[in-house]
């Protein structure tokens, strides 16, 4: 998801007396590995490849994870699997081409973009399964000319273990970082005109509201990073 202004705002739960994080003991699945990677041009557009693996905990866990669906405009993006398989009982099982779709969602409304949803079925799923999962994602058309924005949020329903975001990029980056756990770590260097950023989980987290029917949380209750190529907000980047 993209931010065009950094803001932090409150959270708070639909009813407070009830609702809690959900233990990472409690979890369906951990996250064992976390790995996104972008190369920004100067024009806005980017490419990167993202991989995850998770470990199925439990029968929840192996319904969720399963089956496991990506969407992407393709108006202004390209989304393509790399790499999709189980490993289940030390066997390691490829997700064979039929098992992978790519499908118009349907009953979009006109004048938005056009959305395709991946859908990746993985064999042999039981509880102690890891699952892995490689793709390559890129945009084309940039939300602003020269602009480009994105972020992370941590642990946000995910029970991760490790995760690292590695940016390159033509475009000078500011960043904003929320860290009230103080598991995050930051490093940025320059080298000639190419800009690096490396982001770092230096801790497992996991942030999830249970025991309440509708709770409500601000992603502000996790650790996140936002990455801009504006410091401050303006109407001129509409122009």
């Amino acid at each position: 998801m993209n931010h065009f202004i950094f803001a932090t705002v409150c959270i708070f739960f639909s009813n407070p007396l009830f609702a809690r994080f959900q233990g990472s003991d409690e979890a369906s699945h951990k996250y064992t590995s976390i790995n996104q990677y972008y190369k920004v041009k100067k024009d806005g557009t980017y490419k990167g490849v993202e991989e995850r693996e998770v470990l199925i905990l439990n029968e929840t866990g192996r319904k969720d994870y399963g089956f496991i669906k990506l969407n992407y405009s393709t108006n202004t993006s390209n989304l393509n699997i790399i790499e999709a398989y189980t490993i289940t009982d030390g066997k390691k099982m490829k997700v064979p081409s039929d098992m992978i779709e790519d499908k118009p969602i349907a009953s979009q409304m006109t004048g938005f973009d056009n959305t395709n949803q991946v859908s990746i079925t993985f064999p042999d799923v039981k509880i102690g399964s890891k699952i892995y999962l490689k793709y390559n994602f890129e945009r084309n058309i940039p939300s602003l000319k020269d602009f480009f924005s994105t972020n992370e949020f941590f642990g946000w329903k995910e029970n991760v273990e490790k995760q690292n975001v590695f940016i390159e990029s033509e475009l000078e980056l500011f960043t904003y970082i929320h860290d009230p756990n103080k598991v995050i770590t930051l490093k940025t260097k320059k080298d000639k005109n190419l800009y690096f950023i490396n982001v770092t989980l230096t801790k497992p987290v996991f942030f999830n509201p249970i025991e309440e029917k509708d709770p409500y949380l601000q992603r502000t209750a996790t650790p996140y990073i936002e990455f801009s190529s504006q410091k401050k907000w303006s109407y001129e980047m509409l122009q």
